[in-house]
């Protein structure tokens, strides 16, 4: 990566997955970042996207553990961005803006497509305070088409889900962003996931074309979980 120029975010998710195990403590996930943390360390990446936490979590236990991660992560030297997703403190849109009032150096990856089918509509249509809340604290924007009833439409070209999609991701002010069509148990058998995360990130490159103009930044896309997701050229 660093011989082809290209940028690096790291992942982690804490609790042993991209869905934590139950019943674990505040401490059981801070030890896991920790433990990730560390390993990190030699390759330098710009952020670490983080899914870390619990939705079955009471508010002070979160607040806790985002305050004691945030700690940790200075002392490490990384940057932390918190992704929205499901299973996570961040699961909800209601939840996430208790939580950034609470937490003022919260930072967020916005993958608005969970909260779409969590919410079972086009939640941020409805929560101009809280998508302007979100704008304020977005760090990256992961290119993912939600629904009403799942978090990955088949097809995102010309759909109302992609435009509702757009209108938001155009009011961040973030200058990465991450394709993120992916099996998963998301997509239907046979789709093509590299031409679909290809025309993604093209579309958004197209959408953000007159942003980088204005103020001369960098909109580029990342290379996402490339155990189980194709990656996406720079």
């Amino acid at each position: 990566m660093k011989e082809s120029g290209l940028p690096y975010i790291a992942e982690i998710a804490t609790g042993g997955g991209y869905v934590p195990k139950p019943h674990l403590s505040v401490q059981d996930h801070l030890d896991d970042l920790e433990k990730k943390l560390e390993q990190l360390t030699t390759f330098d990446p710009l952020f670490v996207n983080v899914l870390g936490g619990s939705d079955r979590w009471t508010m002070p236990e979160c607040t806790s553990f985002y305050i004691r991660a945030q700690g940790m992560a200075m002392r490490c030297g990384q940057e932390l961005v918190w992704e929205t997703h499901r299973s996570r403190p961040t699961a909800t849109p209601w939840q996430t803006w208790a939580l950034l009032k609470e937490l003022p150096d919260m930072q967020l990856n916005c993958d608005f497509s969970h909260w779409c089918v969590v919410c079972e509509r086009f939640i941020m249509n409805e929560e101009p305070e809280l998508l302007s809340l979100c704008i304020e604290r977005a760090r990256h924007v992961h290119l993912r088409v939600g629904y009403d009833q799942g978090p990955q439409i088949a097809d995102p070209k010309e759909s109302k889900a992609l435009e509702a999609h757009l209108s938001w991701w155009r009011k961040l002010r973030v200058t990465t962003a991450t394709p993120e069509f992916g099996p998963d148990g998301y997509a239907p058998p046979g789709q093509d996931l590299r031409a679909i995360n290809r025309w993604m990130a093209h579309t958004f490159r197209q959408q953000f074309a007159d942003h980088e103009s204005a103020d001369e930044t960098q909109t580029y896309a990342t290379v996402r979980r490339c155990d189980h997701h194709q990656p996406i050229e720079h």
